[in-house]
C-alpha cells in the first residue's frame, strides 16, 4: 500500500484532528489550515480520518452488514448505521465508513484530482467530519466567529449574506479569528458553553462575480472562548442604510436553530436544540439590517463589538 502522509489540525488550540492521505489533493479537499508545528503529538482521543483519493483506490469496496439500518436517503446520498458505525455512499463518487465511538473514519474518493475540490470538501468531507466532531461533544453550526471584547461572537447568515466579508474586515481591524463557515460549540468543565477555534481559511470573494479565494487569517485565536454575542446578518445588500437592533433571547434562539449543521443525526440535533437555547439565554444578540458601503458596515459592527 502507498505510504500515507499525515497532517495535524488544531481545534481550540489542541491537536484534535489528523488527516492521513495518499495524494496531495486530499489535503486541499479538507480546506483546513494545518497546525504550524506538525511534530505536535496528537491527543490520545483525537479524531483520525484516512482519506484516499488516488485513481488506484477505485477498487476499494465497503461491505455493509445486512443488519445495518437506513438513517438517511436522498437521490444522491445514502447513509446507514450499524451500532456506532456509519456507512455512506456519496453522489455515486465516494464511500465512507465512520466509527463514532473510536472517532475514526475512512473516506474513499477515486480520481479526486478530477473532481471539484470545493464540492468534495463541503458535501463529502465535511459531513463525515461533522459526525465525528458531534461524537466528540462538539455541536457544529453554520456560522463565522471572532473574539470580541468580552468573549466569542457568532456571526450568522445565509450563504452570500456577507459573513466572510465581515470576518475579513473585523480581522483586519484587530479582532481574533475563530472560524469562517463552521463554528464548534461545546460545554466546558464549568458547564458554560465555549467556542473552539476551527482551523479554516477565510473564503472571500471581492465581488459577487468573483470566485472565492482562501485567505489565511493573520491572527488566529488558537483557544477556547465563552459565547457572549450573536450577530445575525439579514443579507439585504440592496439597502444602503445600516441598522443594528437588539432582539429577544427567544427570537435569537429561533433564528440560531436554523443554522445547526444539517449533517447531524436526530438525537444529536435534539441536543443541539438544547444547546441553542442555552447559548441564547446567556448571550447578547442583535440583527444587522442593510449593508451600506463595506467600510461603513464593518465600522458599525466594530463599534458594537467594542461596546461603543
Amino acid at each position: 500500500m502507498k505510504k500515507l502522509h499525515r497532517k495535524i489540525y488544531l481545534i481550540g488550540g489542541e491537536p484534535e484532528l489528523a488527516v492521513y492521505g495518499d495524494i496531495a489533493a486530499v489535503f486541499k479537499a479538507t480546506e483546513l489550515r494545518t497546525a504550524y508545528d506538525q511534530s505536535t503529538g496528537l491527543k490520545s482521543d483525537a479524531i483520525r480520518i484516512y482519506f484516499f483519493g488516488g485513481a488506484s483506490c477505485g477498487n476499494i469496496s465497503v461491505e455493509i452488514p445486512h443488519t445495518a439500518h437506513l438513517i438517511y436517503e436522498s437521490e444522491d446520498v445514502v447513509l446507514k448505521a450499524h451500532g456506532a458505525v456509519r456507512y455512506g455512499d456519496w453522489y455515486g463518487k465516494a464511500l465512507s465508513v465512520a466509527d463514532l465511538q473510536r472517532k475514526k473514519a475512512v473516506i474513499v474518493v477515486p480520481g479526486l484530482n478530477k473532481l471539484n475540490i470545493d464540492f468534495v470538501s463541503r458535501f463529502i468531507f465535511r459531513p463525515v467530519l461533522d459526525s465525528l466532531l458531534a461524537a466528540s461533544g462538539y455541536i457544529p453550526f453554520h456560522a463565522a466567529g471572532v473574539v470580541s471584547s468580552d468573549g466569542g461572537c457568532l456571526i450568522i447568515g445565509t450563504a452570500g449574506a456577507g459573513k466572510s466579508s465581515l470576518v475579513k474586515g473585523l480581522v483586519e481591524s484587530g479582532f481574533q479569528f475563530l472560524a469562517d463557515d463552521r463554528i464548534l460549540i461545546k460545554y466546558g468543565g464549568t458547564g458554560g458553553l465555549f467556542i473552539h477555534a476551527f482551523p479554516e481559511f477565510i473564503r472571500y470573494a471581492g465581488s459577487e462575480q468573483s470566485l472565492k479565494r482562501m485567505i489565511s487569517p493573520p491572527d488566529t485565536a488558537d483557544t477556547v472562548v465563552p459565547v457572549t454575542r450573536i450577530l445575525f446578518l439579514d443579507g439585504n445588500k440592496s439597502d444602503n442604510s445600516i441598522n443594528i437592533g437588539h432582539i429577544s433571547k427567544a427570537e435569537a434562539a429561533a433564528k440560531l436553530m436554523q443554522y445547526i449543521s444539517s449533517n447531524l443525526e436526530p438525537e444529536l440535533r435534539r441536543q443541539a436544540f438544547t444547546i441553542t437555547g442555552d447559548i441564547c439565554s446567556t448571550s447578547w444578540a442583535c440583527v444587522v439590517n442593510g449593508w451600506g458601503d463595506p467600510h461603513g458596515w464593518i465600522q458599525a459592527v466594530t463599534d458594537v463589538l467594542k461596546g461603543k
